[in-house]
C-alpha cells in the first residue's frame, strides 16, 4: 500500500512538473529572467568595467582646453622708464601647394599680391598695423557733399559720379565748343589753342576737375593735348595715429535672394567689417599757382572745399561707420603764392599725443588724445587757422 502511495505521489509531482514547464506564464518568466540578466550584465560592464574610460572619453569630446595669452601690460624700472610693451602682432602662413613648373612663382606671388590687398581693403598696414584711408575714398565724400549741397548748379556740376560714363561728360565739350570726331584735326590745325578751350570748359564747369584734376582720355585719344589736368588741390592717405584692429562681424538676413535658395534655406550670412576705434590724420596741398595757372580754382571754391571737408561724413552714414567724423581741419595760409615754408615743417608743427600716456588700454574716444599745433615756432609768413 505504501509503494503504491507513494508511486501516486510522484505521478503527481510529475504531472504538476510538466504542467508547469509547459506553461506560457513560464516561458514568459524565463525570457524575462534571461533579458534581466542581459540589462544587469550590460549595466555591470557601463558603470563598473569601463564606466571611468567612457568617463575620460565624453569629458573629453565636451571639453577643450585652450591656453590664451592674457595682456602683460607695460613693465618699468624704478625710474619709470618703460622696459617692456605689448604690441599687437599677426603671423600669416601661406601653405605652398603650388605645382612645380613655370607658373608656380607666378601663382605664389599673386596670392601673396591678393594677400596683402586683402589687409589693405579691411583698413589696415601689413607692415604697421595702422589703418589706411584713400586719398580716392576722401575725394569721393568730397565729391558727394558738393552735389548734395549744390544739386548741380552751374559751375558746380561733378565729373567723376556713379552711372555718368566720363565720355558723356567729355562729349559737352564737344558740343559746346561745335566741335565732332571727324572735324577735330582741322579745327586743331585752325586753333591750336582748341585743346586748352576744351580744358577750360571742363574747369569751368566741373568743380572736382577744378579741385583735383582729372585725366580726360576722349580729348587724349581725338589728338589733342588736355586729357590731362593736374588739380590744385591733393590729399595724401590717411592713416591712423596708432594701430587698428578691424573686426570682422558676422550678420544674418532673414530676406533670401533667390527662389532657388529660398526652399533650401530660412537665412543668409553675411559680414560687415567695423574698426572699434581709430583717429586719423591726413594731409593735403593747395597750389595756388595751379589753381591760378591751369583751373581758376577760387576762393568761393576754396571755402565750399573746407565745408565739404568738415561735413563730408554728415551724410554719408553707415552701420560700419556712424559716427565718423572730422573732428578738426588745421588750415595753414602762406603769404605768397609759390609758399613761405616746406610743408612738411608745417605739418611737424602739429603733434597728438594720448591724454594719459602711460595707460596701456586702446582709445576709445577723441577725447583720449590731444591735438596741439606749436604756431610759434611757425615760420614767418604762415597764418595757422583751426576749425571744426
Amino acid at each position: 500500500m505504501r509503494e503504491r502511495e507513494h508511486r501516486n505521489l510522484f505521478d503527481e509531482f510529475k504531472e504538476k512538473l510538466i504542467g508547469i514547464i509547459t506553461s506560457r506564464l513560464t516561458v514568459f518568466t524565463v525570457i524575462f529572467c534571461l533579458f534581466a540578466g542581459v540589462l544587469i550584465y550590460r549595466c555591470f560592464e557601463l558603470q563598473i568595467v569601463h564606466g571611468q574610460e567612457y568617463l575620460e572619453e565624453f569629458v573629453l569630446e565636451i571639453e577643450k582646453t585652450r591656453d590664451i595669452a592674457s595682456t602683460r601690460g607695460n613693465i618699468y624700472d624704478r625710474n619709470g622708464n618703460v622696459l617692456a610693451y605689448n604690441e599687437l602682432a599677426y603671423s600669416v602662413k601661406i601653405e605652398d601647394v603650388f605645382e612645380s613648373g613655370r607658373l608656380k612663382n607666378s601663382r605664389l606671388n599673386d596670392t601673396i599680391y591678393s594677400l596683402i590687398q586683402m589687409i589693405e581693403k579691411n583698413g589696415a598696414d601689413p607692415e604697421t598695423g595702422l589703418g589706411l584711408v584713400t586719398d580716392v575714398c576722401l575725394k569721393r565724400k568730397i565729391r558727394n557733399y558738393v552735389e548734395t549741397v549744390k544739386d548741380g548748379a552751374e559751375g558746380f556740376r561733378i565729373y567723376v559720379k556713379d552711372n555718368v560714363p566720363l565720355n558723356r561728360s567729355d562729349a559737352e565739350a564737344f558740343t559746346e565748343l561745335d566741335v565732332t570726331e571727324k572735324t577735330v584735326k582741322a579745327r586743331k590745325k585752325d586753333d591750336p589753342d582748341l585743346d586748352k578751350k576744351l580744358r577750360d570748359w571742363m574747369c569751368l564747369n566741373f568743380f572736382d576737375i577744378r579741385t583735383f584734376g582729372a585725366v580726360m582720355t576722349t580729348f587724349t585719344k581725338n589728338a589733342l593735348n588736355c586729357g590731362q589736368v593736374r588739380g590744385p588741390v591733393q590729399l595724401s592717405f590717411a592713416q591712423s595715429v596708432e594701430p587698428v584692429v578691424p573686426q570682422e562681424v558676422t550678420i544674418t538676413r532673414v530676406a533670401i535672394t533667390t527662389e532657388a535658395d529660398a526652399e533650401r534655406k530660412g537665412t543668409e550670412m553675411g559680414r560687415k567689417y567695423i574698426v572699434p576705434y581709430g583717429l586719423y590724420r591726413c594731409e593735403g596741398y593747395i597750389s595756388a599757382n595751379l589753381a591760378r595757372k591751369t583751373t581758376g580754382f577760387s576762393e568761393e571754391d576754396l571755402a565750399l572745399l573746407w565745408e565739404s571737408i568738415l561735413n563730408m561724413f554728415e551724410h554719408d552714414h553707415s552701420a560700419a561707420r556712424g559716427k565718423m567724423a572730422v573732428r578738426e581741419l588745421i588750415v595753414f595760409k602762406h603769404d605768397t603764392e609759390l609758399g613761405c615754408a616746406p610743408a612738411y615743417k608745417l605739418f611737424e608743427s602739429v603733434t597728438i599725443r594720448r591724454k594719459k600716456p602711460d595707460e596701456s588700454a586702446p582709445a576709445r574716444s577723441y577725447q583720449d588724445y590731444v591735438v596741439e599745433v606749436n604756431e610759434s615756432a611757425l615760420p614767418a609768413g604762415i597764418t595757422c587757422t583751426r576749425m571744426g
